[in-house]
């Protein structure tokens, strides 16, 4: 029964991003185009312990190959991360499951604005699905950047997903889901 729960829900975070990303989500059709962006944030998977910069920890590492499994048909074309390990960690999974060349990887510098930060993401990823991993403390700041009053992210919470669509017209739509914590074979 967990097996079958786990493939139900990577299928329908694939199905929100993948609708999202077209714009078939929320909005009442049309395809996406060239100025859309869809951006999805994530906060890395868990990490071995408290220190400043600790690497993930086993249940991390399961984490992260779920959702790199559940991004697997989502359209990601570039991934974001922070200069923290557990951030990279939790990205290089699904970049590797995505074969995105190194190009396609990019640090988000510690000296960026939430606001800044977004602006960088809105303008490379125009026209693509991109991937943000964050921090509990720096979600909240990137999704109000983008225009959505989030409540705050308990340092608890690892399998939150939040799809934020932005079309070039103007219009939006913010989608919020989950993902299980370990990939099941």
């Amino acid at each position: 029964m967990a097996g079958r729960l786990w493939w139900m829900a990577a299928a329908l975070v694939a199905v929100l991003v993948a609708a999202a990303s077209i714009g078939l989500a929320g909005s009442g059709g049309g395809g996406g185009g060239a100025g859309d962006v869809t951006i999805i944030l994530v906060r890395h998977a868990e990490k071995v312990d408290e220190s400043e910069d600790p690497d993930l920890s086993p249940a991390g590492r399961r984490r992260a190959a779920s959702l790199a499994e559940a991004l697997r048909d989502s359209g990601v074309s570039a991934v974001y991360t922070t200069t923290y390990k557990r951030t990279r960690q939790t990205g290089a999974a699904v970049a590797d499951r995505l074969k995105l060349a190194p190009e396609q990887r990019h640090e988000l510098a510690r000296t960026l604005s939430p606001a800044q930060a977004v602006e960088r993401i809105r303008s490379e990823g125009a026209g693509r699905a991109v991937l943000v991993v964050a921090h509990s403390n720096t979600i909240p700041p990137l999704l109000r950047a983008l225009g959505w009053d989030e409540p705050p992210m308990p340092d608890t919470e690892f399998g939150r997903v939040y799809v934020a669509t932005l079309r070039a017209d103007g219009t939006k739509q913010l989608i919020r889901a989950g993902y299980p914590p370990e990939a099941k074979p």
